[in-house]
């Protein structure tokens, strides 16, 4: 795993994961009959489309600019390693991952552990894009953490 990792390519990476949640949260909502876990997996893909467009505007900004690279190997090393442990990192792994969901309480479990993904890639990346979008990414990073609040709050009610 060695070499530098370009920041743009880290924007990519944010992108690609958040597409993935996005896709992974609609597919939940044909697959689960439960009205509550449906509203909730349908919310959570409208805020991964915004984080989208977040980063996609974070990407287009850094269009003009000169692609740099993270010139720290330990840092670029560890950020390519949140990256491909983020269980949406991969092509195709939603529709696998949804095969394997047999309960909401399965695919709750799963979206918890992409959003804790997720505020881990998130806070390691922050650091390499400007100060105006790096208090973006603070904000989507506060989102995910109500996100996990809300799918604790998703199985609390579940288990009643």
């Amino acid at each position: 795993m060695n070499g530098l990792i370009k920041i743009r390519e880290v924007i990519q990476a944010a992108i690609f994961i958040e597409e993935n949640g996005f896709e992974f949260y609609k597919s939940i909502e044909k697959i689960i009959d439960n009205k509550n876990v449906k509203d909730v997996f349908s919310f959570l893909a409208g805020e991964e489309n915004r984080h989208i467009l977040a980063f996609k505007n974070i990407y287009e900004e850094m269009e003009d600019q000169e692609d740099t690279t993270i010139d720290d190997e330990d840092s670029s090393n560890y950020i390519k390693a949140l990256a491909d442990k983020n269980v949406f990192i991969k092509k195709n792994t939603t529709s696998e991952l949804v095969k394997n969901i047999k309960t909401p309480f399965d695919a709750i479990n799963l979206a918890l552990n992409f959003e804790r993904d997720s505020i881990l890639f998130f806070n390691e990346i922050k650091s390499f894009v400007s100060h105006d979008n790096q208090n973006l990414i603070d904000k989507l990073i506060k989102e995910e953490h109500d996100h996990i609040v809300k799918l604790h709050k998703l199985e609390d009610q579940l288990k009643d």
